[in-house]
Protein backbone atom coordinates (compact mmCIF):
# COMPACT_ATOMS: atom_id res chain seq x y z
CA UNK A 1 0.00 0.00 0.00
CA UNK A 2 1.99 2.40 1.22
CA UNK A 3 5.97 2.55 0.08
CA UNK A 4 8.68 4.40 2.15
CA UNK A 5 8.94 7.55 -0.06
CA UNK A 6 5.27 8.92 0.40
CA UNK A 7 5.54 7.50 4.52
CA UNK A 8 8.20 9.96 5.02
CA UNK A 9 6.59 12.04 2.53
CA UNK A 10 3.34 12.52 5.14
CA UNK A 11 6.19 12.29 8.11
CA UNK A 12 7.80 15.40 7.21
CA UNK A 13 4.11 17.27 6.02
CA UNK A 14 2.68 16.21 9.50
CA UNK A 15 5.87 17.97 11.21
CA UNK A 16 6.35 20.92 9.20
CA UNK A 17 2.64 22.19 10.21
CA UNK A 18 3.51 21.30 13.59
CA UNK A 19 6.20 23.56 13.46
CA UNK A 20 4.57 26.63 12.04
CA UNK A 21 2.30 26.87 15.10
CA UNK A 22 5.20 27.27 17.11
CA UNK A 23 6.46 30.26 15.54
CA UNK A 24 7.07 33.20 17.21
CA UNK A 25 4.16 36.00 17.35
CA UNK A 26 4.63 40.20 17.62
CA UNK A 27 2.09 41.94 19.04
CA UNK A 28 1.76 46.13 19.26
CA UNK A 29 -0.97 47.40 21.70
CA UNK A 30 -1.76 50.85 22.33
CA UNK A 31 -0.24 53.86 20.57
CA UNK A 32 2.52 53.72 17.82
CA UNK A 33 5.03 56.28 18.83
CA UNK A 34 6.24 58.25 15.80
CA UNK A 35 9.32 60.28 16.22
CA UNK A 36 8.34 62.80 13.46
CA UNK A 37 5.09 63.61 15.22
CA UNK A 38 6.95 63.75 18.70
CA UNK A 39 9.56 66.57 17.14
CA UNK A 40 6.44 68.57 15.90
CA UNK A 41 5.90 70.10 19.59
CA UNK A 42 6.95 72.54 21.06
CA UNK A 43 7.15 73.13 24.58
CA UNK A 44 5.03 76.95 25.73
CA UNK A 45 3.52 77.17 22.09
CA UNK A 46 1.59 74.28 21.17
CA UNK A 47 -1.77 73.86 22.60
CA UNK A 48 -4.33 70.67 23.27
CA UNK A 49 -6.13 70.93 19.24
CA UNK A 50 -2.41 71.11 17.75
CA UNK A 51 -1.38 67.75 19.97
CA UNK A 52 -4.49 66.20 19.62
CA UNK A 53 -4.06 66.37 15.72
CA UNK A 54 -0.54 65.67 15.87
CA UNK A 55 -0.55 62.41 18.34
CA UNK A 56 -3.88 61.39 18.07
CA UNK A 57 -6.26 60.55 21.12
CA UNK A 58 -4.47 59.89 24.24
CA UNK A 59 -4.64 56.53 25.69
CA UNK A 60 -5.77 58.04 29.20
CA UNK A 61 -5.37 61.06 30.43
CA UNK A 62 -5.05 62.77 33.81
CA UNK A 63 -7.21 65.38 35.34
CA UNK A 64 -5.68 66.25 38.67
CA UNK A 65 -3.52 69.55 38.44
CA UNK A 66 -2.19 70.31 35.48
CA UNK A 67 -4.15 67.86 32.97
CA UNK A 68 -1.90 65.31 31.63
CA UNK A 69 -1.95 62.77 28.56
CA UNK A 70 -0.49 59.65 28.72
CA UNK A 71 0.11 57.68 25.47
CA UNK A 72 1.28 54.11 25.86
CA UNK A 73 2.72 51.25 24.39
CA UNK A 74 3.37 47.48 24.74
CA UNK A 75 4.66 45.07 22.57
CA UNK A 76 5.10 41.83 23.39
CA UNK A 77 5.68 38.19 21.48
CA UNK A 78 4.41 35.14 21.98
CA UNK A 79 5.17 31.44 20.93
CA UNK A 80 2.01 28.88 20.39
CA UNK A 81 -0.02 28.41 23.92
CA UNK A 82 3.03 29.77 26.14
CA UNK A 83 2.10 33.46 27.98
CA UNK A 84 2.81 36.33 26.17
CA UNK A 85 6.37 37.77 27.14
CA UNK A 86 6.38 41.75 27.07
CA UNK A 87 9.79 42.94 24.90
CA UNK A 88 8.74 46.85 24.89
CA UNK A 89 7.12 49.19 26.95
CA UNK A 90 6.46 53.10 26.55
CA UNK A 91 5.04 55.78 28.09
CA UNK A 92 4.75 59.50 26.43
CA UNK A 93 3.15 61.63 29.40
CA UNK A 94 2.65 65.25 27.72
CA UNK A 95 1.73 67.98 30.27
CA UNK A 96 -0.12 70.77 29.66
CA UNK A 97 -0.64 74.29 31.70
CA UNK A 98 -4.40 75.78 32.76
CA UNK A 99 -4.36 77.53 29.22
CA UNK A 100 -3.98 74.19 27.47
CA UNK A 101 -0.31 74.93 26.24
CA UNK A 102 1.98 72.29 26.20
CA UNK A 103 4.37 72.82 29.45
CA UNK A 104 6.27 69.28 29.43
CA UNK A 105 7.22 65.97 27.10
CA UNK A 106 8.23 63.24 29.07
CA UNK A 107 9.10 59.30 27.42
CA UNK A 108 8.96 56.48 30.14
CA UNK A 109 10.55 52.91 29.12
CA UNK A 110 10.61 49.55 30.68
CA UNK A 111 13.55 50.99 33.04
CA UNK A 112 11.58 53.63 34.31
CA UNK A 113 8.82 51.39 35.76
CA UNK A 114 7.98 49.53 38.67
CA UNK A 115 6.18 46.20 39.28
CA UNK A 116 3.31 46.67 41.66
CA UNK A 117 2.43 43.94 43.97
CA UNK A 118 -1.40 43.41 44.11
CA UNK A 119 -2.34 42.62 47.75
CA UNK A 120 -3.97 39.19 48.17
CA UNK A 121 -6.16 39.63 51.54
CA UNK A 122 -10.21 39.69 50.97
CA UNK A 123 -12.46 42.26 52.40
CA UNK A 124 -14.68 40.60 55.27
CA UNK A 125 -18.39 41.07 53.98
CA UNK A 126 -21.08 40.24 56.52
CA UNK A 127 -24.50 38.17 55.77
CA UNK A 128 -25.17 34.64 54.67
CA UNK A 129 -22.97 32.88 52.84
CA UNK A 130 -25.67 31.12 50.45
CA UNK A 131 -24.96 27.64 48.79
CA UNK A 132 -26.21 27.71 44.94
CA UNK A 133 -29.38 25.26 45.79
CA UNK A 134 -30.09 27.71 48.95
CA UNK A 135 -29.66 31.04 46.06
CA UNK A 136 -32.23 29.30 43.80
CA UNK A 137 -34.69 27.87 46.10
CA UNK A 138 -34.57 30.99 48.10
CA UNK A 139 -36.13 33.20 45.05
CA UNK A 140 -39.25 30.61 45.15
CA UNK A 141 -42.69 32.43 45.75
CA UNK A 142 -40.72 35.71 45.91
CA UNK A 143 -42.83 36.97 43.23
CA UNK A 144 -45.88 38.53 42.97
CA UNK A 145 -47.96 36.05 40.78
CA UNK A 146 -50.60 38.84 39.84
CA UNK A 147 -49.63 40.31 36.67
CA UNK A 148 -49.41 44.11 36.18
CA UNK A 149 -50.82 45.69 33.03
CA UNK A 150 -48.78 48.98 32.61
CA UNK A 151 -50.61 50.12 29.49
CA UNK A 152 -53.90 51.11 31.26
CA UNK A 153 -51.87 53.62 33.04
Amino acid sequence: MFNCRSFLLIVLLFTASSLCGCLTTTTNRGYTLDEEALKQLSIGTTTKEEVLKTMGSPSTYNDYGDETWYYVSKEQQSVAFLKPKITKESVIAIHFNNDGTLTDVKHYSEKDMKDIVAVQEHTPTYGKDLSIIQQFLGNIGRYNSRAIDYSKE
